[in-house]
């Protein structure tokens, strides 16, 4: 799941071929119907994709928020989404996230120092911490899978990402969760915040490229982290 957009596309390529097809066989035509020869098959109407609207390009002040969308705007856009959508609830969280099972015979314990120890390999600073599971049994009194999230932030990239758009601070720090699943596998998940998939974006407010190549490496750094964390490198 590491492109967003692979994953989406076929869905909207499958509309607007959907759609594509159903106006192209309710168009009326002048010419007279033919009978088709035994020996060749009919014609198929010719199809061509759904091109979605742009906006022209703008000069954004750094560090400004977007206009705001309002509630109801925001429920029919995900309703006019999810109902060509044949994901589950589960599913389109799973869509979201980006996970490695780490491997047979590597501890829990191996992969957070595995992982960390790679995360000063790309001077990525270690910033926060939540032992998860500890607190449900400190309160619970019992016993409970284990799970731990850890912060990793390179302050530098965050200042520059939050002068290209505030709202991006609801997802930093980058977060990598070390989870223990109901079969006692381990595994590493974090949001999948991989922005491959804006160079198919028709929009011509994209990110500065110069940005863009920060902001992969970070993606990059991560996805390096957690396969270390996951092969109990060190």
């Amino acid at each position: 799941m590491r492109n967003l957009l692979s994953k989406l596309l076929p869905i909207f390529v499958s509309v607007g071929i959907a759609a594509s097809t159903a106006f192209a066989a309710d168009t009326p035509t002048n010419a007279q119907p033919q009978k088709a020869e035994a020996s060749k098959p009919a014609a198929q109407p010719e199809m061509t994709l759904f091109a979605f609207p742009t906006v022209p390009k703008k000069d954004i002040e750094p560090n400004t928020l977007t206009e705001g969308v309002s509630k109801e705007a925001k429920m029919k856009a995900v309703q006019s989404m999810m109902a060509i959508n044949p994901l589950s609830m589960r599913e389109m969280i799973s869509l979201m996230t980006y996970k490695i099972k780490a491997k047979q015979g590597v501890s829990f314990d191996e992969v957070v120092d595995s992982m960390k120890l790679r995360a000063n390999f790309h001077n990525f600073k270690f910033v926060g911490h939540n032992p998860l599971s500890k607190d449900v049994q400190a309160i619970t009194g019992k016993p409970t899978p284990r799970v731990e999230m850890f912060s990793f932030c390179d302050s530098i990239l965050a200042r520059k990402l939050l002068d290209y758009m505030p709202e991006l601070v609801a997802f930093l720090p980058c977060r990598i969760a070390v989870l223990e699943d109901a079969h006692k596998d381990i595994w590493l998940i974090t949001l999948d915040w991989d922005i491959a998939w804006m160079d198919y974006s028709q929009n011509p407010n994209k990110m500065d490229p110069e940005l863009y190549k920060e902001a992969k490496r970070i993606r990059d750094a991560m996805d390096d982290m957690m396969t270390a964390g996951a092969n109990g490198d060190l």
